[in-house]
């Protein structure tokens, strides 16, 4: 079985995230969610893999059985938006933290077929624009092989 590739861990966070209910991938790129409210979507969401570290390039690994190639470690990066009512923020803002723990759980639980488990490592909250929406962030890790990689010479 191949190595899973970047583009692949990707889509299936999208997945995991596209299947709650009323959720929708945002249009946007991940950076620009949230800098431009106009195009902001209630429950919106936007993922990016912005670096993979090399753990260890001269050893063959296996990590559920994968192909021998580089074991890597990937950050993944979650974001989405709730809107808040300005006439009931407080109960909007809870109603962003249970969906958040919906979204940890849909996350945690995708499966990619030759990664150890994509495991939640920080996260943060705040209220962008004029304050009428809630931005969860969420980095994310998991280890994996990448690319079939001899590394004998």
């Amino acid at each position: 079985m191949a190595a899973p590739r970047v583009d692949e861990i990707r889509a299936v966070v999208v997945a995991a995230l596209t299947g709650l209910s009323g959720w929708t991938e945002s249009r946007v790129h991940y950076d620009l969610l949230s800098t431009d409210t106009d195009s902001l979507l209630h429950r919106s969401f936007a993922v990016a893999l912005p670096e993979t570290v090399i753990t260890d390039p001269r050893r063959r690994n296996h990590v559920r059985g994968s192909e021998p190639g580089m074991l890597v470690r990937t950050q993944i990066l979650t974001r989405w938006v709730h809107r808040l009512r300005a006439d009931n923020q407080r109960a909007d803002t809870a109603t962003a933290y249970q969906e958040e723990l919906t979204g940890l759980q849909a996350v945690a639980s995708a499966v990619v077929t030759g990664i150890g488990p994509i495991t939640p490592e920080r996260i943060t909250r705040r209220a962008v624009g004029d304050g009428t929406w809630h931005l969860t962030e969420i980095e994310w890790a998991c280890s994996h092989v990448y690319a079939a990689h001899d590394p004998t010479p």
